[in-house]
């Protein structure tokens, strides 16, 4: 019993390795999204931050149309990073649903 334990440890350690590799590659992997057929493009990255952001001139007249744009592109860039990094560690932790405070 005692060898099957530390064997559960070894494997929960290198699990936890490999979920901190992960999370490290997700910081820097980006996703792009747009609005407005392209009038507005960012740039985010898997782990949830906003690393650019175009606005094409002559884009948009009105200031609350432009900032819908603006909101649209952004939220789609962040819920594909997530998207990915779900899948991804679906695939490290093969389809195991853990609780966040272990990611």
């Amino acid at each position: 019993m005692k060898g099957g334990l530390g064997g559960l440890i070894v494997q929960a350690r290198q699990m936890r390795q490999r979920m901190e590799e992960l999370r490290a590659e997700l910081e820097s992997r980006e996703v792009r999204a747009e609005a407005g057929e392209g009038a507005v493009r960012v740039v985010a990255t898997c782990g949830q931050r906003l690393k650019s952001l175009k606005i094409e001139p002559g884009a948009c007249e009105e200031r609350e149309l432009l900032e819908d744009l603006l909101v649209t592109a952004i939220n789609r860039a962040l819920e594909e990073g997530r998207r990915i990094g779900d899948e991804e560690m679906k695939r490290l932790t093969g389809g195991v649903d853990l609780p966040a405070g272990l990611l």
